[in-house]
């Protein structure tokens, strides 16, 4: 039967690692590559696996790769270190590995938390991810500097199981996030020859409320939808300030 290497990229990732490694410990290899962290995360992952690295960071996509080109699996499952799978994946993922037939990689759909709280609205209850390819057949975008994806040469199908992602806990961990993300967009979009406008900047976050509140019924959300309808608009208007002043400069 094939065999299965995780990827799991950490930085100070203690709060959920332990249950995020925990849910994929029947792989036969978990490699968790970290760059520099100062709290328990190295001790964690030294639980479930030998196969922990500092590495210096080169960017979600390129950190993650060198990832894969350390795996010795045959299929290469990636994982954020606020992410778990569900019960049930050992089962549907060692299916696959044993028949793999003429599919090169599966998208696994995603349950998202913000908060502590399930978002079913807000546009975050259809998301969907390819995470799980035969090594070879994918790799991330390295022009993407963030919400970089897998590019995968070959057939995709569907896992049935699903991936619970605790993406914010607090609003500080929020906005110091937003911080980071924001400036890496514009610095993507400003090398690809985007440039922000005033109009941009005045319009672009009032139709991301506007959009995520009313038309993907984030207000069946109640309060929780409403705050982070809220904090992805002043994410928009972060993201094409930062633009604009790229464009000024």
């Amino acid at each position: 039967m094939s065999k299965l290497s995780v990827i799991v990229l950490t930085k100070n990732s203690e709060r959920l690692l332990e249950k995020c490694l925990a849910s994929v410990e029947w792989a036969d290899e978990i490699l968790v590559l970290d760059s520099g962290s100062s709290d328990r995360t190295e001790e964690i992952a030294r639980r479930f696996t030998e196969g922990f690295y500092s590495v210096q960071w080169r960017g979600f996509s390129a950190t993650r790769n060198k990832g894969i080109e350390m795996a010795r699996g045959d299929w290469i499952l990636v994982l954020d270190s606020d992410e778990v799978l569900e019960r049930g994946a050992a089962a549907e993922i060692q299916g696959i590995l044993a028949e793999p037939g003429g599919v090169d990689g599966y998208y696994i759909r995603r349950r998202a938390y913000f908060l502590g709280r399930r978002i079913r609205f807000c546009g975050w209850g259809r998301d969907r991810q390819l995470r799980l390819f035969k090594k070879g057949r994918g790799q991330l975008d390295e022009k993407r500097k963030v919400h970089e994806g897998v590019v995968l040469q070959g057939k995709a199908g569907m896992l049935r199981v699903k991936i619970d992602h605790y993406s914010y806990h607090s609003i500080e961990q929020y906005l110091r996030r937003m911080n980071v993300y924001t400036s890496l967009w514009a610095e993507e979009r400003y090398e690809n020859g985007r440039r922000g406008t005033v109009l941009h900047v005045l319009l672009r976050a009032p139709w991301t409320f506007l959009e995520m509140y009313v038309l993907k019924l984030g207000m069946l959300d109640g309060f929780i939808g409403l705050v982070l309808c809220v904090l992805s608009s002043l994410s928009t208007f972060s993201r094409y300030l930062k633009l604009w002043e790229l464009a000024r400069k």
